[in-house]
């Protein structure tokens, strides 16, 4: 009998934990700050890519997995440095034209790139890189296509879209041979062409400027253009097209458009996690988290009904210091959850801290790769060194002991920025050896414990390297442990402590080889009970008849039900919300609905 019911708890937990294989979607978004080839843009006096009329080295260009034609018809394409197309890339945030207007070319009416988008609010930033698109009737290849490198098909999604000056102020007031927009159904459009990989085509289309009803327009701020119609595709390319044509050279309007954001998806297989893996869009309690305009989970600065939360198995600390923690809603330590994806830096840097570097929490794994969804929760821990207790505090609500398999971490935008340049109160990372690191302490049931580290922020011959996405950190060294808890360390400190800003981000905590606490393998009888509570249900493991009993936190009973030997799943989806106890036999856990 015992070995039975040692097989019937190990198949109970598989069937717990296991996970199984899903397709999920992997977002890319366009990132200019970040090319792969060239490495680093660089920028002549206009504030434009210095080798846009370079046609040897680039034909093209790269970022990400986005590869961008460039002068591709090679070398002479640039008429010795005079003529170019194709794309490149502008940091010139000019929306009023120049006395020539073709100097207009390199300028922007939106005023610079899209800095972050925030509930479909466009954040734009001057100094932030955009690319300029120019269309050549000339080219015997696509003057204007995007392909990835990396040999994969990707679905398109959309990319922002706004005019130049140049084009702007061709198509309202006219330009050498561009006749203005004054007639009725004048249009100047876009058209997305999609290559399959069978080398069938899909198209859609923008209008970017136009004259109807008797009014002209054209774009002066960035909009979507949805290329979602296009589908699965290995290239997409642009074409452009006027009322405004010469019968033998063509359209006379000046075939030129900004864009930034180039957004693609794929669906990748996700890798199973082993074990119990966070879930933070399935919580226990509370059951939903809701969210502010800035991201952060609504009940942050909540001190009286949230001293921890939970999700799954997990029990995280937050505000664990009672009433008056928040010190009236001004400060708040402990774990908490974010929506926000902005990566972005802030004046006031305190602004950052509902931020992530990855720009989102982890949609899926695949290989070691984390996918990355912006509409994803993940959570944002700050630690506070002047708690009586642990303020980063991991703990399991079941009774169980576990081994924690690893979680993955990033640098939260608030101590990222802080480390590179300071702020009022910390001095940043800027010498040899300088450092910044997350340490977990693993508590046994005898409560010794066992660390292991994670290093988040070094400056190391002469570079500052920090954690920008997600990765794993392996914790299986701390063993079997009733809780983690973390703490933080920088070489950054002052007389009141360290002074750079105690948080980080962390998603998808998994724990495995759950161990009931108190009693050894050994000490297994016929008449051992397993209870687990999980997803809106009780879960109980017996190898005898008998009765479960769940009563409310004032001692009402709520549910009594006979079992079986063997596994029994009882649903608590008819309970109101609050904290019950559930008793099978001399057993019983308390758990939060």
């Amino acid at each position: 009998m015992k070995h039975l019911y040692k097989l019937i708890s190990c198949i109970f937990f598989a069937l717990l934990v296991s996970l199984p294989t899903y397709a999920a979607k992997e977002t890319i978004v366009l990132d200019l700050t970040k090319p792969s080839n060239p490495t680093t843009f660089e920028y002549n006096e206009r504030n434009v890519w210095s080798e846009t009329y370079n046609d040897i080295d680039y034909t093209h260009w790269e970022s990400q997995v986005f590869r961008f034609s460039h002068l591709i018809d090679g070398e002479g394409s640039s008429w010795g440095g005079i003529a170019w197309d194709g794309f490149t890339v502008s940091k010139n945030a000019e929306t009023t034209p120049a006395d020539d207007l073709l100097d207009s070319q390199w300028g922007c009416m939106a005023g610079g790139g899209i800095a972050d988008v925030v509930d479909n609010n466009i954040i734009t930033d001057p100094s932030r890189p955009y690319a300029i698109a120019y269309y050549s009737l000339m080219s015997m290849q696509n003057s204007l296509s995007i392909t990835f490198n990396d040999g994969n098909n990707y679905s398109a999604e959309g990319m922002y879209v706004t005019t130049s000056p140049y084009i702007y102020y061709a198509t309202k007031d006219g330009y050498f041979v561009a006749r203005p927009f004054t007639e009725e159904g004048d249009y100047l459009k876009i058209i997305a062409h999609g290559v399959k990989e069978d080398n069938s085509e899909t198209t859609t289309e923008m209008t970017i400027a136009e004259f109807t009803n008797g009014t002209f327009s054209a774009l002066d701020k960035w909009e979507w253009f949805d290329l979602s119609p296009l589908g699965e595709v290995k290239e997409i390319y642009f074409t452009m097209e006027s009322t405004d044509v010469d019968p033998m050279w063509g359209m006379n309007t000046p075939g030129y458009f900004c864009m930034d954001r180039l957004t693609v998806s794929k669906e990748v297989e996700e890798e199973e996690f082993d074990g119990i893996t966070l879930d933070l869009t399935n919580p226990t309690n509370p059951e939903t988290f809701t969210f502010n305009t800035t991201g952060e989970w609504t009940e942050t600065y909540n001190d009286i009904d949230y001293t921890h939360w939970e999700s799954q198995v997990f029990r995280f600390s937050h505000l664990i210091g009672g009433e008056g923690t928040s010190y009236g809603g001004l400060a708040w330590n402990g774990f908490t959850v974010s929506k926000n994806a902005s990566s972005a830096y802030a004046d006031y840097l305190l602004d950052t801290q509902w931020g992530c570097m990855a720009e989102g929490g982890i949609a899926a794994k695949s290989g070691d790769n984390a996918i990355v969804d912006s509409s994803r929760p993940y959570i944002v821990a700050n630690y506070s060194s002047w708690e009586t207790q642990q303020s980063l505090s991991i703990t399991f609500n079941d009774g169980n002991l576990y081994t924690v398999n690893g979680m993955y971490v990033v640098n939260s935008p608030y101590p990222y920025y802080t480390n590179i340049s300071g702020d009022d109160f910390a001095n940043g990372l800027t010498n040899e050896g300088d450092y910044f690191k997350l340490i977990a302490h693993g508590v046994k049931e005898d409560n010794t414990e066992t660390t292991t580290e994670f290093m988040l922020a070094e400056y190391k011959n002469g570079i500052l390297s920090q954690v920008e996405e997600w990765t794993w950190f392996d914790l299986t060294s701390l063993g079997t442990i009733k809780e983690v808890y973390f703490t933080m360390e920088s070489t950054d400190v002052g007389q009141w402590g360290m002074n750079t800003p105690a948080y980080f981000c962390m998603d998808r905590i998994s724990v495995s080889n759950p161990v009931a606490s108190g009693i050894e393998e050994s000490q297994i009888t016929e008449n051992k009970t397993e209870i687990y509570y999980a997803n809106n249900n009780i879960y109980v493991t017996t190898s005898s008849a008998t009765i479960v009993n769940v009563y409310s936190v004032n001692g009402i009973e709520v549910i009594s039900q006979p079992i079986n030997e063997g596994i029994t799943t009882i649903s608590t989806a008819s309970l109101p919300s609050g904290i019950y106890v559930v008793k099978v036999g001399a057993k019983a856990i308390k758990f939060s609905k």
